[in-house]
């Protein structure tokens, strides 16, 4: 194992040195010009470390796998509230946070499913008319966030459209159940049959923990306890389960859901 760091170490010194001599000709080692080239050679490295690990994050949001593994550990961890917790606000904080996690999981496998060329073309067709103004809106705002058009750069119209798209969606509302079944019925090819009925008791029951501080339309004490959490967390992780088994089939894929570890188990 000492031989393997050692040679690495050699390898990162003179991949260093090679920089340095491309981009600092006149620096000599050992002299102060050869650390500060050392010191910008290492700036640089940070600096495409951070763009990777960016790339990587944008990369995941619009990765279907990705955004079902994390929706399914965040349950998890909200799972381990149940023998830990003792505070009833931390079931309703845990309790309101399952359909959070719900909702973010639909709302980025929606973006996610927007890659695709045909589900571009079905939202233009049957989502879009229905808001002009918004998706006009959404556009101005990625063109404002888009390089200035020049003879270098030029807007991609597919591009533009994709991303007018993404953040239209992105700006919905997922936890509404009429909304979101009236959005995926018009973007997916295939039928789906997704339990609804469980989610709509949490659904109401996280808008009174919300909205209402804990009490009911009928002016009644919202009560959470473990068991409570637990049967929100079984429903809403049975519901990703069948959202994402139905992406994956309509993505070409095939039916078995990724194997989710703990977060950090590797």
């Amino acid at each position: 194992m000492g031989s393997m760091k050692e040679l690495l170490f050699e390898m990162q010194e003179e991949r260093a040195s090679k920089w340095i001599e491309e981009n600092f000709p006149d620096a000599e080692e050992g002299t102060p010009e050869w650390e500060i080239a050392a010191q910008n050679h290492g700036w640089m490295l940070d600096d495409q470390a951070e763009q990777a690990e960016w790339q990587w994050f944008q990369d995941s949001l619009n990765d279907l796998d990705d955004r079902y593994t994390h929706a399914v550990r965040e349950l998890d961890e909200l799972k381990e509230l149940v023998n830990s917790a003792q505070a009833g606000i931390v079931f309703r904080m845990a309790y309101a946070h399952t359909v959070t996690v719900m909702e973010a999981f639909l709302m980025y496998s929606a973006r996610a499913l927007l890659n695709d060329a045909e589900h571009l073309d079905r939202f233009y067709s049957r989502i879009a008319p229905a808001f002009r103004k918004k998706i006009s809106q959404c556009r101005s705002e990625v063109l404002r966030e888009t390089q200035r058009p020049s003879d270098e750069f030029s807007v991609d119209e597919a591009d533009l459209k994709r991303r007018t798209a993404q953040l239209f969606v992105s700006r919905q509302t997922f936890h509404n159940l009429d909304n979101l079944q009236n959005y995926f019925s018009s973007v997916l090819e295939l039928p789906y049959e997704w339990p609804f009925i469980p989610l709509e008791y949490i659904v109401d029951t996280r808008q009174d923990l919300v909205h209402r501080n804990g009490v009911s339309e009928h002016d009644e004490q919202v009560r959470i306890g473990s068991w409570h959490l637990t049967e929100a967390i079984t429903n809403v992780r049975a519901f990703v389960d069948a959202v994402a088994l139905t992406l994956r089939r309509e993505t070409g894929a095939d039916d078995v859901l990724p194997v989710v570890h703990p977060r950090g188990a590797f």
